[in-house]
């Protein structure tokens, strides 16, 4: 076993016996003697940290555990551990020993184990080093002799060959020298024949015929001497090819016996190193076995000498601490708070101004220009006027009813629903850290109350846990290979899974660092204008600024404010402002920010992809998954068409359905299994041409009743966008058709202002689109990080549109993720920056998270029509409509606590802005961009009016329509499986 490795399980073993020690601690004092079991969320917390400070502690002194330099003291060490058992074992009858003195021996005791454990692990790790050592030894001397072995026979083989070949050829040498002999001997013949026969001749034709008698004889001899030799050389050539295949023959069975021989002996090898590897491993298993035996006697040991003490020191004083605990954790967050704010409500009521009424239609005169229908006669609701001393009785009558309410309400303040489902209920009932994992376990019940009731208890967990993470980490880092360095000769290689705005700010940002390397991998294959506009608050504005001031300026050419604007919630049943959003207006001017407003979704796309450098965007790659390489050498991307980047780091800025969140927290990429919930809710939108009397004094509105709400909001160049938010059940199907989807909004929002209705009949049809909504509870217990990989946007964090805060957040972690890395001088330090981005941005983004919930909760779960006194105990409006409920009541009056509400939670969001302007440069942007604004406006009224003049209506239209941002989404999710 590795040294770095020993020390790693002697810091976790220390830190675990250290955290037993301090969680009993905190049950001591926290807790009755008879029930040992329950753990309160305070104590919960001190025993987290107390953990985490003996996980530092361990960690920070197990490489100072000093290993004995003679394994001959192991006896001498266990016998100590057995007699220290021996001695706990007899101090059990003796309970009134000291609890310093308990623990004092506890520490003892585990550390002579400790050192026995280390010991017991050097002595297995000599004995499997020289066992393999001695298999290695052996087969390279078996190696070295089947080489010898065979070069040997090589070497016979060859002088058996060379043998052969020369006995060939001395046997072709003396063929060819008897052909040679008898061709001169056959000649010579042959002259002396002609010789006698010449001398005998006594014509010319005689010698003639002698003569070639003689020649022929010469030929003779010389063709059969020249066939001997022939012959005598095709046999000696054959006799040399067999003699040459029979050495091939023998050489090749030598090499084969020599291969099977080193087989043989590499198997020997490796079956004895495999075994010294088994019999080392099991007998370390042993050793830890025994270990823990030893460590649980120990701690048996002791929980029986303390238990006692403490049954007797703790009873009566656990009894009254606990009662008091009880009676002030009730009525601190109920009774005071709730009586006071109630009591604020109903008085605050009696000196405000009536409510001014809310405009938002168009006149009739533009109504007539605009070419729209003349608007229908209806007549007012019939209402119920009192005499001043009936008013009077029945406010007070509802003011008591009030505190009455909010008194019996949760810590919400009476105006969020208080029934917790049936799961909720029943892990409230669960002690201590079972609670917290079986809120963990329930997506439905962690939508809705992780954010709020185990908050605490998960940020607690998740900084101990982060901290351990860094110690550990730096453990690891010490015990592996330092990695290259960053430069601009060899930057930071950053791989960006996600065209959306975060994916786009990150790589904007990263571009401009010389150290870095950015890619972009965007699974549409082109990108188009799809979609209307999105909000940008003065938070994410000063995000923009503060990466690139050109980026911000071209946005700024396409921008509208409206946080400036009067902005608010409106009672759509009278057409009233119910209550305003001023603290949009004095937070941004309390930071010298700019204020919120709105862009077209592919107005900032195109301006976000216009700041790219060239070569940094890729389209039509959608990444699946990653592998993540050892020795901080990165990691490997995985596309859908099976191409693979390798990178340093990745962001998964994928949105809601993301693949690298899903394979990062194991979980399902869409679905039950995802995390993501759906709310309940669908979401219409449209947007039109239209003039109101208050475009230009009005920014946002947004019309309030049950179940539902109406948004509207001046988005430029003269235009209206709205949105209706509508509670619908899961699966339950809405009109696909725009025309009956039209319709079916304005049935959902009939009776309600008449404001609305003529928005909608306004609206063209061919700009109607819908989205179901869907988020997911703050991810305390679960890291944005894993060593070089990290999330962005809504892959981590999805959240509800009410607070428009999605794309800003994204923003706000793009630019976090960057002041984290651009500083980066070594590979290494990778994975502790994205965790230190999780830790920076955890708290903020779910807070974020947790308002845009609660916010949806109030306005779409609980908010009602609220009851006038003015208006009497009858429904004038129809039943539900403002009569004299309990709902309508509480709600009346909390519009007088609203702004209060407001300033706190605009304040807060705006307040992280790294880029800060002059008074005087926001007077300069807001003017120039308004005064554009206005001039944009008329223009498109102007062209509308010409087109209804003109007759071109439809076409005028068909020509101002975008593409669906919302089915762009939808046919996003539909490719997922």
């Amino acid at each position: 076993m590795p040294s770095s490795t020993r020390q790693f399980r002697l810091g976790h073993g220390l830190a675990a016996v250290a955290a037993i020690l301090c969680l009993r601690a905190a049950i001591r004092s926290g807790t009755s003697s008879e029930d040992a079991s329950f753990i309160s969320l305070p104590q919960a917390q001190r025993a987290a940290a107390a953990g985490m400070v003996a996980t530092l502690l361990a960690s920070s002194a197990s490489p100072a555990l000093a290993e004995d330099s003679s394994l001959k003291s192991l006896e001498a060490k266990i016998a100590m551990r057995d007699a220290g058992i021996t001695r706990l074992q007899e101090e059990k009858k003796r309970p009134q020993l000291k609890l310093n003195e308990v623990e004092k021996l506890e520490k003892e005791e585990i550390q002579t184990a400790r050192s026995a454990e280390q010991l017991k692990e050097k002595r297995i790790i000599e004995e499997e080093r020289k066992a393999k050592q001695q298999a290695l030894e052996a087969e390279k001397r078996e190696k070295a002799q089947i080489e010898k072995q065979e070069k040997e026979a090589k070497a016979k083989i060859d002088k058996e060959y060379e043998v052969e070949k020369q006995k060939i050829e001395r046997e072709e040498k003396k063929l060819v020298e008897e052909a040679r002999r008898t061709e001169r001997e056959e000649k010579k013949a042959a002259r002396e024949l002609e010789k006698q026969a010449l001398s005998k001749a006594t014509s010319d034709n005689a010698r003639l015929a002698a003569e070639e008698k003689s020649e022929a004889a010469f030929n003779a001899a010389t063709e059969k001497a020249e066939n001997a030799i022939l012959a005598a050389e095709e046999k000696a050539e054959a006799s040399l090819k067999a003699a040459l295949e029979k050495a091939e023959k023998a050489r090749v069975e030598v090499v084969e016996k020599s291969e099977l021989l080193e087989k043989a002996a590499a198997e020997r090898s490796e079956a004895a190193i495999d075994q010294a590897t088994e019999t080392a491993e099991k007998a370390e298993k042993d050793a830890v076995q025994e270990e823990e035996k030893v460590e649980q006697e120990i701690v048996e040991a002791v929980d029986a000498i303390e238990k006692e003490e403490l049954i007797e020191e703790n009873a009566l004083l656990e009894t009254l601490k606990g009662g008091l605990l009880s009676a002030w954790s009730v009525a601190a967050p109920l009774v005071i708070p709730g009586i006071f704010i109630a009591l604020y409500a109903v008085i605050a009521s009696f000196f405000n101004p009536p409510p001014e009424p809310c405009l938002g239609t168009e006149d009739d005169e533009t109504r007539a220009v605009m070419g729209r229908a003349a608007r229908p006669k209806k007549a007012k609701a019939t209402l119920d006027p009192w005499t001043d001393g009936k008013k009077m009785a029945v406010g007070a009558a509802s003011a008591a009813g009030a505190v009455l309410a909010v008194v019996a309400s949760t810590p919400t303040m009476g105006f969020v629903s208080t029934s917790p489902s049936p799961s909720l209920r029943t892990s409230q009932m669960q002690p201590g850290f079972q609670a917290v994992q079986s809120r963990a376990k329930n997506p439905a019940v962690q939508s809705r109350s992780s954010s709020q009731g185990a908050l605490a208890m998960g940020l607690a967990l998740g900084v101990a846990g982060g901290m351990r993470h860094r110690v550990l980490r730096k453990i690891r880092l010490h015990a592996q290979a330092k990695p290259s360095e960053i430069s601009g000769a060899n930057p930071l290689k950053v791989i960006v899974a996600g065209g959306g705005v975060g994916g786009l700010l990150l790589a904007k940002a990263l571009s401009k660092e010389p150290n870095m390397k950015v890619t972009v991998l965007e699974q549409a294959s082109a990108f188009q204008r799809f979609g209307g506009p999105i909000q940008l608050a003065s938070n994410a504005l000063s995000v923009i600024r503060d990466v690139d001031k050109e980026l911000f300026e071209e946005l700024m050419k396409r921008f509208t404010f409206t946080g400036y604007r009067k902005n608010g919630l409106v009672d759509a049943l009278r057409s009233e402002w119910y209550c305003t959003f001023d603290a949009m207006k004095d937070s941004a001017e309390m930071f010298d920010l700019p204020y919120t407003g709105v862009v077209d979704r592919p107005d900032l796309q195109e301006i976000m992809l216009q700041a790219l450098p060239k070569g940094v965007l890729t389209n039509a790659t959608k990444v699946v998954g990653y592998e993540k390489l050892p020795n901080f050498e990165g990691v490997k991307v995985k596309t859908e068409d099976g191409t693979e980047y390798k990178g340093d780091v990745l962001i998964g800025a994928d949105g809601i359905w993301s693949a690298t969140r899903a394979q990062m927290w194991n979980e399902e990429q869409k679905g039950p299994g995802s995390g993501c919930t759906y709310s309940g809710y669908i979401v219409f939108a449209g947007e039109t041409i239209y003039k109101p009397e208050d475009y230009f004094e009005v920014g946002y509105k947004v019309y309030m009743g049950p179940k539902r709400y109406f948004v509207t909001s001046d988005v430029g160049r003269g235009r209206i966008q709205w949105y209706a938010f509508v509670a619908v059940g899961e699966g339950e199907e809405v009109p696909s058709d725009n025309l009956e989807k039209r319709e079916y909004v304005k049935a959902a929002f009939q009776g309600w202002s008449s404001q609305i209705a003529d928005l909608l009949d306004a609206t063209p049809v061919n700009s109607l689109e819908d989205r179901s909504l869907y988020d997911r509870p703050p991810s305390v217990l679960k890291s944005w990080a894993d060593g070089p990989v990290a999330l962005l946007g809504d892959a981590c964090h999805a959240m509800m549109p009410n607070l428009g805060q999605g794309g800003g957040q994204a923003m706000e972690d793009a630019h976090c993720i960057c002041d984290k890395l651009k500083n980066l001088t070594d590979r290494s330090q990778v994975p502790d920056a994205l965790q230190d981005y999780y830790r920076t941005r955890i708290v903020r983004a779910s807070a974020v998270q947790g308002l845009s919930r609660l916010a949806s909760d109030i306005l779409l779960g609980t908010f009602t029509f609220p009851w006038k006194p003015s208006e009497g105990l009858s429904a004038p409006y129809g039943k539900g409509k403002g009569d004299f409920t309990y709902e309508g009541v509480v709600v009346n009056y909390l519009r007088n606590i609203l702004p209060a509400a407001f300033t706190g939670q605009f304040t807060f969001l705006y307040s992280f802005h790294p880029f800060k302007w002059t008074k005087d440069e926001v007077t300069k942007i807001v003017q120039t961009v308004m005064d554009r604004h206005k001039v944009d406006a008329s223009a498109a009224w102007q062209k509308r009016q010409e087109a209804v003049e003109k007759g071109e209506v439809e076409q005028f239209e068909e020509e101002c329509r975008q593409e669906s941002f919302f089915q762009l989404a939808a046919q996003t999710a539909a490719t997922i499986k």
